[in-house]
């Protein structure tokens, strides 16, 4: 910061203007980086939900929904075809 009041001073500015004016500048890109920060934390939750935590609460839920509702497994009607298809040889 100092190389930037430097240069002001050198431009003719006053030492006032010329730390304000240097502060401005070099605060600008680390409130850029600041900004950068929600983003990225956007994005690793988005990656935590998605990857992890979807997949692990879809296991729960289908773990406990088996023991409760043990007519969900495979002997589901839905999933297993009804006994005369099975006897016709699935014709």
């Amino acid at each position: 910061m100092q190389i930037f009041i430097e240069l002001r001073l050198a431009e003719g500015m006053p030492l006032d203007e010329a730390v304000i004016d240097a502060g401005a500048v070099r605060f600008r890109p680390m409130m850029l980086q600041g900004l950068a920060i929600a983003p990225m934390a956007g994005e690793i939750a988005s990656l935590l939900l998605s990857r992890m935590a979807v997949p692990v609460l879809f296991w729960f839920t289908r773990r406990s929904n088996r023991k409760r509702f043990p007519s969900l497994g495979l002997n589901h009607p839905a999933i297993e075809p009804p006994a005369h298809i099975l006897a016709d040889g699935g014709s």
